[in-house]
C-alpha cells in the first residue's frame, strides 16, 4: 500500500468565466521552483503544467528549476533546500518575484515525499518554512498541491508571501490519482493563470473551477482552496505592480 493512498475520483472539465482584469508584471523578473514530491505521474505533469501556465500568464519566466521522479524528461528530483538557496542567490531582493509549487500527497501538517531508492518520509509546515527561510527577502507566491495544505499556512506565514494551498486545513484534495493529467486543483489554477487577471482574481476563479469539478462529481464536501496574503504583497495579489 502506497505512503498515501490516493483518491479514486474521475475529474469533470466545466468552464468558469475569466475576468478582463489585466496584471502588471512585477517589477523584476520572474523565477519558478517546481517539485513533484512523490513518485507519480500526476505530479510530474502538475510541475509541467506549472511552468507553462506561469509562462505564459508573465510573457516568460526568467528562470525556471524543476524537479520530479517518474516522466522520463524529467529532471530528477533534489533537495527542495538546494534548489530554493539556488532561486535566493538569483533573485533581487523586493523586486523579482520567485514563485514555489510542491506538488505531492498530504496529511494534516505535513506533505508526503518519496524519492526513487529511499524511505518515504514527509514534510513538516515548520520544516517547509526553514526551506524557503533563504527566500525571506524575495516576494513569494507559494503553491502547495496536496490534501489537507491548509494546515501548513500557519507555519508559513511571512509579509513577503502569498501561499496558496489545494485545500482548507481539514479537507483532502482531489485528482491525485496516476492516471489523471493534473490534480484538480493545478489544472484549475494553470488553466486561469493562462488568462488575464490579478492573482486575487485567477485564484477566485481558481476555486470556482475547482468547485465545479467537485459538483459534477456529486461531492458536496468540497476542498476549498485557501489563500494568505503577506503585509507586502497586497501589490502582487491585486495585479499592481
Amino acid at each position: 500500500m502506497r505512503f498515501f493512498a490516493a483518491l479514486a475520483f474521475v475529474c469533470a472539465l466545466a468552464a468558469c468565466q475569466p475576468v478582463a482584469e489585466p496584471a502588471a508584471p512585477p517589477a523584476g523578473k520572474v523565477l519558478y521552483l517546481g517539485q513533484a514530491l512523490y513518485d507519480d505521474a500526476v505530479f510530474d505533469r502538475d510541475v509541467l503544467a506549472m511552468q507553462a501556465a506561469l509562462s505564459q500568464h508573465y510573457g516568460g519566466l526568467e528562470r525556471a528549476i524543476i524537479g520530479g521522479n517518474v516522466l522520463p524528461d524529467m529532471p530528477p528530483l533534489s533537495e527542495p533546500g538546494k534548489a530554493v538557496a539556488q532561486l535566493a542567490a538569483e533573485a533581487v531582493d523586493g523586486r523579482d518575484l520567485v514563485v514555489v509549487m510542491l506538488t505531492s500527497h498530504g496529511r494534516p501538517g505535513e506533505m508526503a515525499v518519496s524519492l526513487p531508492g529511499e524511505e518515504p518520509r514527509v514534510l513538516s509546515g515548520a520544516r517547509l518554512a526553514q526551506i524557503l527561510q533563504p527566500l525571506e527577502n524575495d516576494l513569494q507566491v507559494v503553491i502547495l498541491q496536496a490534501c489537507y495544505s491548509g494546515s501548513l499556512i500557519p507555519a508559513l506565514r511571512h509579509p513577503n508571501r502569498i501561499v496558496l494551498t489545494a485545500a482548507r486545513a481539514d479537507r483532502p484534495s482531489f485528482g491525485c490519482q496516476p492516471d489523471e493529467k493534473n490534480t484538480w486543483f493545478i489544472k484549475a489554477l494553470s488553466a486561469e493563470l493562462a488568462a488575464p487577471g490579478s492573482w486575487q482574481s485567477v485564484f477566485a476563479r481558481t476555486r470556482a473551477r475547482v468547485r465545479a469539478y467537485e459538483a459534477a462529481q456529486g461531492m458536496t464536501k468540497h476542498s476549498e482552496p485557501q489563500s494568505e496574503v503577506g503585509a507586502a504583497m497586497a501589490a502582487i495579489w491585486k495585479g499592481q505592480r
